[in-house]
C-alpha cells in the first residue's frame, strides 16, 4: 500500500512539473518511479510523451507501446501513440491504431477525422471522405472535417474529369 501511495504522489508531482514545462525535471520522476515499478504504464507513457516533447520520437514511440503492453486499450495511450506515428511520417503504422481506436471507442470523432487525413494523404480518397462522414456522424459541428472532405470531393473531381461549379460559371 505505501509503494501504490509513494508511485502516485511520485506520478504527481511529475505530471504537474510536465504540465509546467520542466521536462527533464518530470523526466527524472517518470524515470525513478518506472525503476520502482518497471511495468507502470503511465509512467511509461508520460515519460514517451516528454520524449516526444524533446525531440526524441523514437524512444517515445517506443515507451508508448510498453505502455500498451500494461493496458492494451488504453484509449489515451493508443491517441498518443498514433499522434507521434502520423507526425513522425509513419502513417501507415498511425492508420492501424486509428482503426484500433476506432474499433475500442467508435465515437471518436477525432480518431475518424486523423484516419481520413492519413487516407487522404495516400491518395485514399474513398475511404478518405467514409472516414470524415463517420467524424461528422458523430460531431456535426467538427469545422474541420467539411474543410477536408469538400478538398477531397473537389480532388476526386478533377481526378476524374468532372468539372467543378467554378470551372463552368
Amino acid at each position: 500500500m505505501m509503494l501504490d501511495t509513494t508511485v502516485r504522489s511520485d506520478l504527481q508531482s511529475a505530471i504537474a512539473l510536465h504540465q509546467s514545462g520542466q521536462l527533464k525535471e518530470a523526466a527524472t520522476i517518470y524515470k525513478q518511479v518506472l525503476d520502482t515499478d518497471p511495468a507502470n504504464g503511465d509512467a511509461l507513457h508520460l515519460l514517451g510523451l516528454v520524449s516526444h516533447q524533446s525531440g526524441q520520437s523514437t524512444t517515445a514511440i517506443a515507451l508508448i507501446k510498453r505502455a500498451l503492453e500494461v493496458s492494451p486499450d488504453h484509449p489515451d495511450f493508443l491517441r498518443n501513440l498514433a499522434n507521434i506515428l502520423r507526425e513522425s511520417g509513419q502513417f501507415k503504422e498511425a492508420i492501424q491504431v486509428y482503426r484500433r481506436i476506432i474499433e475500442l471507442h467508435s465515437g471518436s470523432a477525432e480518431a475518424y477525422y486523423n484516419l481520413g487525413m492519413l487516407l487522404q494523404k495516400q491518395g485514399k480518397l474513398e475511404e478518405a471522405v467514409t472516414a470524415y462522414h463517420e467524424a461528422l456522424a458523430i460531431n456535426p459541428h467538427y469545422a474541420e472535417v467539411y474543410n477536408n472532405r469538400a478538398y477531397v470531393t473537389q480532388t476526386k473531381k478533377a481526378r476524374w474529369g468532372f468539372s467543378t461549379l467554378s470551372e463552368s460559371c
